[in-house]
């Protein structure tokens, strides 16, 4: 009688892990929800508070924006760009006609300005 016992322990531990594994998994899940609320609290006081201290540096309320606002911004990219073409003939050996060399040169600078504007500017 002892025997049939001990073969069905097995696939009860089995079972037993995968049950827990699922319950532990569960818990993870649903903690993420007050993981991340806890994360936005922090960013938006710490976000509060550097904004509460420009604005005292800056003498009053009102200076600096609590957000960031993309739509209310102006912002103009200026591309400047530099093409240089060198083209050579280096003379080989005697009896040959060298080797031709052609290098580019091409250099992009982007410039972009990027202005915040307060909502009553924004249209």
């Amino acid at each position: 009688m002892a025997r049939p016992l001990l073969t069905m322990n097995k696939a009860q531990v089995i079972t037993e892990y995968s049950i827990t594994f699922a319950l532990v998994l569960a818990i993870v899940a649903s903690m993420t929800v007050f993981v991340k609320r806890v994360l936005q609290a922090r960013i938006r006081d710490t976000r509060n508070k550097v904004t509460e201290i420009l604005q005292a540096q800056y003498n009053g309320p009102g200076k600096v924006p609590y957000e960031y606002e993309p739509y209310y911004t102006e912002t103009a990219t200026q591309a400047i760009t530099s093409y240089n073409e060198n083209q050579n003939l280096i003379g080989g050996p005697l009896g040959t006609s060298g080797q031709f060399v052609k290098d580019f040169n091409l250099i992009v600078t982007p410039q972009t300005n990027s202005v915040q504007l307060p909502p009553k500017d924004a249209d």
